[in-house]
């Protein structure tokens, strides 16, 4: 399609208000349900390959291999949350804990409590885990493909997503470097209030509008 750019509108959607930071004590209770008892960088999403699991598992196993985490009690685990979808097995040693379907009402809560949402699909038609993730606090690595990028801007850690050593470096980064980690939640946080349904509706009116005065 060749549609002139002065006749497209882009009305984004709105976040569920249910995405907000949790405080630590109900997210100590919801991840315990889940048997989780580390830090943790977290996954989302049905399991099918654009989903991008295979490298994000593959750049998790470089990131905890490193020396830095040998004199750590307790270093960070994967958790992968989502349905199987493809039905794609996963197999990990024991620093990648996978937990399937979640419930709705819990993902704001391991959104909270997670060192960050790792994100980096090779296609996604919006990517709303990104912004249900700036939402809660939690910083976002995410692809540099897609829609990802333009979602994100510069709230996030971007990343190329077939490049395992970026993904694993950057989940470096906001392990190790709390300024940074202090800086994505910010922006994170003002960026997923772009993302209201007031914002969206009066996007749509204003589309409608221009229409008519045509």
């Amino acid at each position: 399609m060749n549609f002139p750019k002065n006749d497209i509108n882009v009305v984004y959607p709105g976040i569920n208000s249910a995405f907000r930071n949790i405080s630590p004590r109900m997210t100590k209770k919801i991840i315990g349900q889940y048997h989780i008892s580390s830090p943790y960088f977290l996954t989302v999403g049905t399991k099918e390959p654009r989903k991008n699991i295979k490298r994000i598992i593959n750049a998790f196993n470089k990131f905890i291999q490193q020396s830095y985490f040998k004199e750590i009690k307790n270093p960070p685990i994967l958790v992968i949350a989502g349905n199987a979808g493809w039905g794609e097995t996963i197999t990990g040693d024991k620093r990648i804990k996978v937990i399937g379907k979640i419930d709705s009402q819990d993902l704001p809560a391991l959104y909270s409590a997670s060192i960050s949402l790792v994100y980096p699909s090779l296609y996604e038609g919006f990517g709303l885990p990104v912004l249900e993730a700036f939402a809660c606090g939690a910083p976002v690595i995410c692809s540099n493909r897609g829609s990802l990028k333009e979602v994100a801007q510069d709230a996030a850690y971007i990343v190329d997503p077939v490049k395992e050593d970026d993904i694993a470096q950057a989940m470096l980064k906001i392990f190790t470097d709390r300024s940074l980690r202090d800086k994505l939640i910010n922006k994170g946080l003002t960026r997923s209030k772009f993302f209201s349904w007031d914002n969206a509706v009066r996007g749509v009116l204003s589309s409608y509008n221009q229409l008519l005065n045509k």
